[in-house]
């Protein structure tokens, strides 16, 4: 965006996230709250409004939450054990087919994607991959979660609507990421 904004100082560069945030913001009639806009899909991206304002940051940022040897990478962004990698699509397929290792359960045959993993939760109670599937989008909150506390932390507000787009961000599978980093930020 850095170099675009020099080329053409005239338009102003955004990341969808804060488009979304600010669209949102306009959208909802927010006048004065704070929104965290969560884009959910091949990556992460944030969009903050603290007090009706969208804030304007750096347009990369990764915040390391796990330094063991097993920490995932998003390849290409960010660092081993960053956030973003326990917060994007690829997780949740990675962390699926892990799942479905160790308990020793065959999944089904063709590509597994994101929405593959959120479609199991439709599953009848009991089945193995509703199972994975809630297990992998709860773990999926709960990561959401650290980066919530973590923005409450430095900023020092602790009252944000929080605000979910993107290709998995629908259906069951958010119900399930919200219910998990809610149940985080309980503790």
């Amino acid at each position: 965006f850095e170099e675009l904004q020099i080329e053409m100082p005239n338009i102003k560069f955004q990341n969808d996230a804060n488009v979304a945030a600010f669209y949102s913001m306009v959208e909802q009639g927010i006048s004065d709250g704070n929104v965290i806009l969560n884009t959910l899909g091949t990556g992460l991206g944030l969009g903050i409004i603290i007090n009706g304002r969208l804030t304007k940051g750096p347009q990369e940022a990764h915040i390391r939450f796990r330094f063991d040897e097993g920490a995932y990478e998003h390849k290409g962004f960010g660092m081993k054990g960053d956030i973003e990698s326990y917060t994007n699509a690829g997780f949740a397929v990675r962390r699926a087919k892990e799942l479905a290792d160790e308990r020793g359960i065959s999944l089904p045959s063709g590509k597994i994607e994101a929405e593959t993993v959120g479609g199991w939760l439709s599953e009848p109670e009991g089945d193995n991959l509703r199972a994975i599937a809630e297990k992998v989008y709860t773990e999926f909150g709960n990561n959401l979660a650290v980066l919530y506390k973590e923005i409450s932390r430095v900023t020092g507000i602790k009252d944000w609507k929080v605000i979910y787009v993107g290709g998995i961000a629908v259906g069951q599978t958010v119900e399930t990421i919200i219910k998990g980093a809610q149940d985080a930020l309980k503790e």
